[in-house]
């Protein structure tokens, strides 16, 4: 037999609220530099969101320009953080949002000249009335250097599994627990 622990039962639930009739509008925030494990899950993220704001390195992915809810920064230069125009952008569609889901810092946060772009999205997040859902090791570090992470309805120990759950993709813990089934 196969039991799952008591965090686990909570991030099931919680994220799968986003899957099974979220609040909308319903966006999702990805960004961080791992661009090879979160563009393929994109395409996934668009067909379950009204919007996916796109931040890091996946700003210059291009491709994704195709997909019509997917929504690049306006003023970006380079992959250190996005512009204030686009600060102002995204926070735009964020006060109208329900439900948002962040996985990735929209900059190098971690310097501190680069770090408005992702402190900014999280204090519209800490704001908002709404479901708001954060995961990956990069955002939680982020939200706790400013204090915010209290803020936030629910902080997912998932990153790229957080990811993989929300795209449909089949989790082998969650397989062997019968999860599908």
């Amino acid at each position: 037999p196969a039991y799952a622990g008591l965090r686990l039962e909570e991030e099931v639930k919680e994220l799968g609220s986003v899957l099974v009739k979220p609040e909308r509008p319903l966006i999702f925030i990805i960004g961080g530099a791992k661009t090879e494990t979160k563009k393929p899950l994109v395409p996934a993220f668009a067909k379950i969101a009204d919007k996916v704001l796109l931040g890091g390195l996946l700003m210059f992915s291009r491709e994704l320009e195709r997909i019509p809810n997917v929504v690049f920064p306006i003023d970006a230069k380079d992959a250190y953080d996005i512009g204030p125009k686009s600060v102002k952008f995204f926070t735009g569609i964020i006060k109208e949002a329900k439900t948002v889901v962040w996985n990735g810092p929209l900059g190098v946060w971690e310097k501190p000249r680069y770090a408005r772009g992702t402190r900014m999205i999280a204090e519209e997040l800490a704001l908002l009335p709404g479901k708001t859902i954060a995961g990956g090791g990069d955002t939680i570090a982020a939200l706790n250097a400013s204090g915010l992470a209290s803020k936030i309805s629910y902080v997912s120990l998932g990153g790229g599994a957080m990811l993989e759950f929300l795209a449909g993709k089949k989790l082998p813990g969650l397989v062997a627990l019968g999860h599908y089934d």
